[in-house]
């Protein structure tokens, strides 16, 4: 054993400096000394007769992890050294091969002056129950992470229930839900939540949106965990954190994680007998609304792209039956509502596939207007029991419109080949000339603010109609009177309308950051040029504004009389009739956006 010590005994290294002086770091070599002379330079500077300065800038080294594995580990504070302020990092990548099977170390560093922002790349673990003997707990933590206090979490919440909850009423929170509590219980979903209910700037929303990005990567695919609380709050981030929800990418891959989780936990089949005795009422709804929120976002995903829903309608159906059955929130009204409109919308391909003889060309059968008579009493049907101007029902009657438009609209595509297929057609343009006139006249009644609080499922909605009003004052058939639809419309004072209201907006949600940067100095992060112009207010901006000098650019605003004054729109008259002419592409959001406006998304979101 000492032979063995003694020949893998080695020369001792010469002392060296704590860090590198700043010539050795800059050469990237050694920073030796001999005989602890550290006044006198080190070696490598000496020998070449140059000063050895040390270095200034801060050491990107990691604190040294502290590692926890049963409850939460303090690490003591030097005395006069303030006791309430913490950097939170739940995870690191470990430094040796050690380290790697443990990654529960809970590191705290006392505030000595530096930025105490978490790394946007931290991913937060979910902290370990406390047992009750446990000296420390949760409450001595300053606030959630990411510079946001209690106080500021906690409003978070009620903003939630309150506001939120009624533009997408899938996610129902306790009522006497604390952040602290759902801290410890569902931390993607509080994380989630304060992305999108805290007034923050865009750079401290995308730094807690790249957090949540990463711990989706650890825990769900990495360490594959699985429960409802994940799927909630991925549902919330599905819904809020997602503006380029046009483009058939990162919000697609999201919505399929959360469907690919939802059959793993077995919430997408009706359950066995047993297990629905051996679960509360509760437990039971939640997981109803977690099963239709994921139905409600993958189907008007899968609507916009053309692609058939994944999940069974008879499902679905049962989910509805049981929360009709329950009425334990009067959200739930809502929730079904909007369910039952997407059921209806799912239908519209199966119609048309009976109403069509695919023979060449899209021909419209003789029985077409008597069964689209029959489905526009069963819509207006539903909204029976729904007062019309009433302004907390807004939201549906425009999800009513809208599936009205998306009921009529695919007959503008056909060929008819007879006076009563015209005759059809011409009937169904004008359904969708009325519904989108009054759809518009509903958006007049949004408040500016509400465009803050809105998933994207109901932007898809407003996008959705501005393109099906752009076809309806484009298109030529005939005996559709351009003129005629564009004054009824009046697209283009609308679209100012809309951009006032989000413009607004933007100022509402900047008095808002204001406000909570003057209560909570230390966690306001400023925005820089790149975050403002990636912030969902101006993705949606400068979106509409696309559509708006698109329609501009081929004459949508004026009369059809202007083609034969005006020399650039008449040159430009060839290249318009692919998407002019009845048998143009589908304009879906692929078509639209990627054809026509050539919108290219933004990777970095």
């Amino acid at each position: 054993m000492s032979e063995h010590r003694a020949i893998s005994r080695r020369p001792q290294s010469p002392p060296r400096r704590q860090r590198a002086c700043l010539p050795c770091t800059k050469a990237k070599t050694r920073c030796q000394y001999e005989n602890n002379e550290i006044g006198d330079g080190c070696n490598r500077c000496r020998r070449l007769a140059i000063s050895c300065t040390p270095q200034t800038n801060p050491s990107i080294r990691r604190p040294r992890q502290v590692k926890a594995k049963d409850a939460f580990t303090t690490i003591p504070k030097p005395l006069g050294q303030p006791r309430h302020e913490f950097t939170i990092s739940y995870y690191s990548p470990p430094e040796t091969e050690q380290d790697a099977g443990g990654m529960t170390g809970l590191d705290m560093e006392a505030d000595s002056g530096r930025d105490l922002r978490q790394s946007p790349y931290s991913i937060p673990r979910q902290p370990m129950v406390l047992s009750p003997e446990s000296s420390v707990s949760s409450d001595h933590l300053f606030g959630p992470g990411f510079g946001i206090t209690w106080d500021q979490a906690d409003k978070a919440l009620l903003d939630f229930t309150l506001i939120f909850t009624a533009h997408f009423p899938f996610i129902i929170l306790d009522h006497d839900i604390t952040a602290r509590r759902l801290f410890d219980e569902k931390p993607l979903l509080l994380r989630t939540i304060l992305m999108i209910s805290i007034g923050i700037t865009s750079a401290k929303s995308r730094e807690i949106r790249r957090s949540v990005d990463a711990w989706i990567g650890q825990h769900l695919l990495a360490m594959e965990e699985q429960s409802l609380d994940i799927l909630q709050g991925l549902i919330v981030h599905i819904a809020w954190a997602n503006p380029h929800f046009y483009s058939d990418h990162r919000v697609t891959k999201l919505i399929y994680l959360a469907v690919g989780l939802a059959h793993s936990l077995g919430i997408t089949k009706q359950p066995a007998p047993e297990a629905v005795q051996a679960r509360s009422e509760t437990q039971a709804n939640d997981e109803h609304r977690a099963f239709l929120a994921c139905y409600y976002i993958a189907s008007t995903n899968s609507f916009q792209f053309g692609r058939p829903s994944p999940f069974s309608p008879s499902h679905v159906q049962y989910c509805i039956d049981a929360l009709e059955r329950s009425s334990e929130f009067s959200t739930d009204f809502l929730l079904i509502k909007f369910i039952k409109f997407q059921q209806f919308l799912g239908q519209i391909p199966t119609f048309y596939d009976d109403v069509y003889d695919m023979k060449g060309c899209q021909e419209i059968s003789e029985h077409a207007s008597d069964r689209l008579k029959d489905i526009r009493g069963e819509l207006d049907d539903s909204m029976s029991d729904i007062a019309h101007k009433h302004p907390k029902f807004l939201l549906l009657w425009s999800m009513h419109h809208y599936s009205f438009t998306q009921l009529h609209l695919p007959m503008t595509y056909a060929t008819p080949d007879s006076k009563a297929a015209s005759r059809v057609q011409l009937e169904c343009l004008k359904y969708c000339l009325e519904a989108t006139r009054t759809y518009v006249n509903f958006t007049k009644s949004f408040s500016p603010d509400g465009f803050l609080y809105t998933p994207f499922t109901a932007v898809a909605v407003i996008t959705f109609m501005l393109i099906s009003a752009s076809r309806l004052v484009l298109v030529e058939i005939d005996g559709w009177d351009l003129d005629e639809a564009r004054r009824s419309i009046n697209l283009g004072s609308a679209i100012d309308e809309m951009l006032a209201k989000l413009t607004a907006a933007g100022k509402v949600k900047a008095a808002r950051v204001a406000a909570e940067a003057a209560a909570n100095p230390s966690g306001y992060t400023p925005d820089g040029p790149d975050d403002e112009e990636k912030d969902k207010l101006q993705v949606l901006i400068r979106m509409i504004e696309s559509i708006r000098d698109w329609l501009d650019r081929h004459g949508a605003f004026g009369s059809t009389r202007d083609y034969t004054t005006n020399p650039d729109l008449s040159e430009s008259r060839t290249s318009r009739d692919i998407y002019l002419s009845p048998q143009s592409p589908v304009w879906n959001f692929t078509y639209f956006f990627e054809s026509l406006l050539q919108v290219d998304r933004d990777p970095t979101l």
